[in-house]
């Protein structure tokens, strides 16, 4: 039984129709465009994040210096206010002590340091209480007319002054007077063995105007800072002095953050560590409490840099420092921030950022997704279409081929119908009998036969047909093979 078989089945499978071959390429093509955009999609889309991120760190990074800085501004501008203030009022008590000369009459302060019954509420906040500290050889109140009338003067005007900070003044003398707003009976108190006055004394060849003390540990285990200047009009005559109080100074709120202020030799003025109280000023390279050695030391104060970044042992964690230098009182100013809250932060826009990518991608997969298979039902309605005269013309051509094929198997005499077709034939029938040498190739028997039916003919044929002119068996066109079979059929040349 003869099989349907397709027609152009070479066109790139032998067995599947070339309706289905076209469809199988389309999807295919489809199917590899999706693919490659999906995956340039997904490059460009990881290219532009890590480059975004690049980016989102670079300014993250410089945000946070800006930020650093600009609290370290605000801590340097909070602690020289304290001393600007304290600067300011020293400076107009000396302006009044020049203005005193001997016609100036003001009632006299009451000596309340020495005479408790005067040591009362008013005594304390709102006059200058002054003491005689050193009696052992008797009083010449004289040479303290000008002092007194001053002390006065500071109890009339202590309201209009608003002097906040703790206000104290001595003398030179050996009587060795001492003076202060807020003051309380004191008793072996000697102004002159005071840290704050032996450091004047000692610095007083600087020519600076105002002298910061070393910080020293008070009798109520406070850590002080004394501010003095020289109390003269021609010449030194005492000095006028404030403690330094650091609690006024506004404190910027942060959960993570560390505040040092230290002198040039290590020592920590200002710091939580002294919260509960302290005997013994603490170091800043003293590992056990702060966490910082004495390279960690010599690191934050000879760097020419502002923020450090180090490893803390106390906290156990890396830590930000920024390091600010007060150069006119010799102390740096150190503030320390968990490293890891900016870290977390940086995190955070990291993570945000990646989920929006995934968003992203997400949902142009989707958006693509509908759009293709969208576009396929579309595309294969339109192939479908348009391949219904393809199928049509396969299906006749098929018809065609089978007819055909069954029309050679039941009449194989019938297999060239064409007037060309036959001549071929026949002249290849012809030239079969022939061999290579023009030698004729039915056997004996034949020949007799056919030289008996046809004398004649033979003879010619034997005598006028020549090797040479006998065509050799190869390809020849079909005009050629026509001349040919004329040649012979000719009967003139017979």
């Amino acid at each position: 039984m003869i099989q349907k078989k397709q027609i152009y089945r070479n066109f790139l499978c032998r067995d599947w129709r070339i309706s289905n071959q076209i469809c199988c390429l389309h999807l295919i093509f489809t199917l590899l465009s999706v693919i490659i955009f999906v995956a340039s999609n997904y490059i460009y889309m990881y290219i532009v994040t890590e480059e975004l991120m690049d980016i989102t760190s670079e300014i993250f990074h410089k945000e946070t210096q800006n930020h650093l800085n600009m609290l370290s501004y605000l801590e340097k501008s909070s602690t020289l206010d304290i001393f600007d203030d304290s600067t300011r009022q020293l400076l107009s008590i000396n302006q009044l002590y020049k203005m005193i000369d001997k016609d100036f009459h003001i009632e006299m302060p009451y000596d309340c340091l020495n005479n408790k019954q005067y040591n009362d509420s008013y005594a304390y906040f709102f006059s200058f209480c002054y003491a005689f500290c050193n009696l052992t050889n008797g009083l010449n109140i004289s040479k303290y007319e000008n002092i007194l009338k001053l002390t006065s003067l500071l109890t009339e005007t202590l309201r209009i002054y608003d002097l906040q900070l703790l206000t104290l003044m001595a003398h030179v003398g050996e009587e060795q007077f001492f003076t202060q707003n807020r003051g309380y009976a004191l008793s072996n108190y000697y102004p002159h063995t005071r840290q704050w006055y032996r450091d004047h004394i000692a610095q007083m060849g600087t020519g600076k105007q105002i002298i910061v003390s070393d910080p020293y540990v008070s009798w109520i285990d406070v850590v002080f800072i004394s501010q003095t200047t020289n109390l003269s009009d021609t010449q030194f005559e005492g000095l006028i002095g404030q403690d330094i109080d650091f609690t006024r100074m506004p404190k910027i709120k942060s959960n993570t953050s560390q505040y040092y202020l230290v002198d040039k030799n290590g020592n920590i003025v200002i710091s939580d560590l002294y919260a509960n109280g302290v005997k013994v000023l603490i170091k800043m390279y003293n590992q056990s409490v702060t966490g910082f050695n004495e390279t960690d030391w010599n690191n934050l104060i000879k760097k020419d840099e502002n923020i450090f970044y180090l490893y803390n042992s106390v906290y156990e964690k890396n830590i930000i420092v920024l390091r600010t230098k007060l150069s006119e009182l010799n102390y740096f100013l150190f503030v320390i921030y968990d490293q890891s809250q900016y870290l977390r932060q940086q995190q955070e826009i990291y993570n945000k950022q990646m989920e929006f990518q995934n968003q992203s991608i997400d949902f142009c997969l989707k958006l693509l997704g509908t759009f293709f298979i969208f576009s396929l039902l579309v595309q294969i309605l339109i192939v479908n279409y348009l391949m219904k005269d393809l199928k049509r013309l396969e299906k006749m051509a098929t018809k065609k081929v089978v007819y055909f094929y069954k029309s050679i198997a039941q009449f194989p005499e019938q297999r060239f119908t064409s007037s060309i077709s036959r001549l071929y034939n026949a002249y290849m029938n012809l030239v079969n009998n022939f061999d290579s040498q023009g030698n004729i190739r039915k056997n004996e028997l034949c020949s007799k036969i056919q030289s008996i039916e046809f004398p004649q003919k033979y003879r010619k044929l034997k005598c006028y047909i020549y090797s040479d002119e006998i065509p050799r068996k190869q390809n020849y066109t079909q005009t050629q093979l026509l001349e040919y079979f004329m040649y012979f059929k000719n009967e003139t040349n017979f």
